[in-house]
């Protein structure tokens, strides 16, 4: 059962995180095989993802034959004393983390956090580089970008998983109550997509989202993950070669 995308035609992705990561790989990696990689994950060609640090894996159905091919995106993970660096900021301010679980983290969360040189996003810091185990490799081929596009909407639907490919763990950051007792949480669109990290909203300590984001905002997230719990199915989601640039956002052409 393939991963259905949310996008038929023009933008991909709906919160800043998921978009710039697009347009920061576009960037890195170039627009070869692009247009060719949104048909390909638009037709529904990616049968799985599975996200683990530093790595996005995925099963896509090629076009021309209907083999299976294996893309790759290699990103992270951060070194432990960024992980240390960023738990240690967690604990002093949780805003930016839980700004991505919430996905409203913005421009100026990425700022704050580059500042300090713990920036979420690719860059020439924290690269991208792919493979794929079809015939184009070593260049970048339409089933690397069939897995971009469809990891990039994929941040939207479960963005603990982000945190989890720079791995971060976001059990150990502190952000949650010790509930060794609760059942585990699912994350990801069908049982075909794996995934290797788990994040529990209704875990979140509440004092700390009144902190970081002030009551009325702290309720209205608080409202939308017990809507969600109580309204339906919540979706689920799993050889090297580098780009070459830094990358910043760029508007884009394709559908």
């Amino acid at each position: 059962m393939s991963i259905e995308m949310t996008s038929k035609r023009g933008a991909i992705g709906e919160s800043f995180l998921a978009t710039e990561f697009l347009a920061r790989a576009e960037v890195q990696l170039g627009r070869t095989r692009l247009a060719a990689g949104k048909r390909l994950a638009r037709a529904g060609a990616v049968q799985w993802l599975d996200v683990t640090p530093g790595h996005v894996k995925a099963e896509v159905t090629a076009a021309i034959d209907g083999t299976l091919t294996h893309p790759q995106l290699d990103f992270g993970p951060r070194l432990p004393h960024d992980i240390e660096a960023l738990a240690a900021r967690a604990a002093r301010d949780p805003h930016e983390i839980l700004a991505v679980l919430a996905s409203t983290y913005d421009i100026a969360d990425e700022r704050a956090l580059d500042r300090e040189g713990l920036s979420l996003l690719p860059s020439a810091e924290l690269p991208l580089s792919f493979g794929c185990t079809c015939l184009r490799w070593p260049d970048v081929c339409e089933h690397v970008w069939a897995l971009a596009v469809a990891f990039t909407e994929h941040i939207d639907r479960a963005p603990a998983d982000y945190l989890a490919l720079l791995g971060l763990d976001v059990e150990r950051l502190h952000l949650t109550k010790a509930a060794s007792d609760a059942p585990p949480a699912t994350v990801g669109p069908e049982p075909h997509v794996e995934t290797r990290t788990r994040f529990d909203p209704a875990r979140l300590e509440s004092g700390i989202l009144v902190r970081a984001m002030g009551e009325e905002a702290a309720a209205l997230v608080a409202a939308f993950y017990a809507e969600a719990q109580r309204g339906g199915d919540v979706p689920h989601t799993e050889m090297k070669g580098r780009g070459q640039g830094d990358g910043s956002r760029a508007d884009t052409g394709d559908d």
